[in-house]
């Protein structure tokens, strides 16, 4: 998995040299994402080469400061999701962005479906791919929950997925944080 994600050789060696340690520890853990299992400064460095392109090209995000970019990335949050699971359902608040790293998801339309009163696209999102955009906007502007946009789309897992999730609160504290220090 590490050298999927292209990370740079020592980076790589002192991972799976943690993994590998961490995996003698527990051998009952069965370890689905690495990043548990590594020091907090570690997984900093790792997020750095596998988002800071991804974000940069993120509306609402591709001028923002490096220091917001660092913050966001400090806020990503690993997941797994098995085959078919829901992970966002269209008409519910949309309180996270995922960035996905291993699999896919498909996101469509489910209101007019069947009524014969609309058609439905379905779009894959795959490796380097992300979903939540319309939180930018939100983060940026708002201070209550009671305003999180809806989603508009249900996101399905299509396979086995490994993403990066940042939630809403964390999001907007990481778009705001220059401006309140």
């Amino acid at each position: 998995m590490v050298s999927e994600y292209g990370l740079r050789r020592k980076i790589r060696d002192e991972t799976w040299e943690l993994v590998r340690e961490a995996l003698e520890e527990d051998e009952d853990n069965p370890a689905e994402n690495i990043f548990s299992l590594l020091p907090l400064e570690l997984q900093k460095h790792m997020k750095r080469p596998l988002f800071l392109a991804t974000l940069r090209k993120v509306p609402g995000l591709e001028n923002k400061d490096r220091r917001v970019l660092d913050a966001i990335m400090s806020h990503l949050k690993p997941v797994d999701y098995a085959d078919g699971s829901y992970i966002i359902r269209e008409g519910e608040p949309l309180d996270r962005m995922f960035f996905i790293t291993q699999g896919s998801v498909l996101t469509y339309k489910t209101s007019g479906i069947g009524g014969g009163s609309g058609s439905s696209s379905i779009i894959r999102l795959a490796k380097r791919d992300f979903y939540g955009k319309e939180l930018i906007g939100w983060a940026a502007t708002s201070t209550t929950f009671s305003d999180l946009p809806i989603s508009t789309k249900t996101v399905k897992s299509h396979a086995k997925l490994e993403a990066f999730v940042l939630v809403a609160d964390d999001l907007r504290l990481a778009v705001t944080w220059p401006m309140i220090c």
